[in-house]
């Protein structure tokens, strides 16, 4: 089946500097890159796409992020079949090495898709998310790893301050010292279906547009250039003020996904 991706990242309205990355079939964000654009076409069985979010100083969190991105190329490159499970215990202890070596704090959140035959496996380390667009429909497969989920989980009720400030209070991700507590990636493994769009994004993106938000210029554009840039100048406009990363995986052809997406609006408008 045909995979056609796209992918957009930018420093935003505020940061002078693009802590995120990205790992696109063998492709990153070069270092000192804030902003950066890229789309294209394949055929190969075995395809992997990520979207990382570095945290720390002024030039830390570009570090972790651009170390989780390069030790999955290696990883690709190393294995014949790509283990999710491996590859985070290896970048997490790379991380943790240069931090102990260069005496910083960082680290970056992760969020991966891994393409192998007519099965996807979504695997994410913190508040980085990867979603599911499927026959006209929107649904997130990663898990929040931060304190604003555990509150939910728990049916906690909580005020407006409460829920700003653990949002921001990771409980996962790649930069944790094995001492501290053992990292539990969250793994989700679906089955593909032509016209199923995977949309990989950091918080910038979504911590100021809604699901349906998203679902909607998707909807309209899936099928046009630019779409990733569209959504991060929207996010921009609507007043985001983090990094912005924008991944999009389509699979089937162009055509196809159209006559898949037209007949599915058909049918909502007769029922309305």
């Amino acid at each position: 089946m045909k995979i056609r991706y796209e992918l957009y990242t930018t420093a935003g309205n505020v940061r002078k500097n693009n802590q995120d990355n990205y790992y696109l079939n063998g492709y990153l964000k070069q270092t000192g890159n804030d902003a950066d654009e890229m789309s294209g076409t394949s055929e190969s069985g075995d395809q992997v796409f990520a979207v990382c979010d570095g945290m720390g100083g002024i030039d830390s969190g570009e570090i972790a992020s651009e170390i989780a991105v390069r030790m999955l190329r290696e990883l690709c490159l190393e294995q014949s079949v790509f283990n999710w499970e491996s590859y985070i215990q290896k970048a997490n202890h790379s991380i943790c090495q240069y931090q102990k070596e260069h005496q910083i704090s960082m680290g970056t959140t992760f969020a991966g898709l891994s393409v192998s035959s007519s099965k996807v496996i979504a695997v994410n380390v913190g508040d980085s998310r990867i979603y599911q667009i499927r026959k006209g429909k929107i649904r997130q497969l990663s898990r929040d790893h931060n304190e604003y989920q555990m509150i939910l989980e728990a049916g906690i009720k909580a005020d407006d301050r409460t829920i700003k400030m653990s949002r921001c209070r990771l409980t996962q991700f790649l930069g944790i010292p094995k001492d501290l507590f053992d990292l539990e990636p969250h793994i989700v493994e679906e089955s593909v279906i032509e016209g199923d769009i995977y949309l990989l994004c950091s918080d910038g993106l979504y911590g100021v547009l809604s699901d349906n938000q998203m679902l909607d210029m998707i909807k309209k554009g899936h099928n046009s250039d630019h779409l990733c840039k569209k959504m991060a100048e929207l996010a921009k406009y609507m007043g985001s003020r983090d990094n912005i990363t924008v991944m999009i995986v389509c699979f089937g052809e162009k055509k196809k996904r159209m006559h898949l997406f037209r007949k599915i609006f058909m049918k909502h408008r007769k029922c309305e």
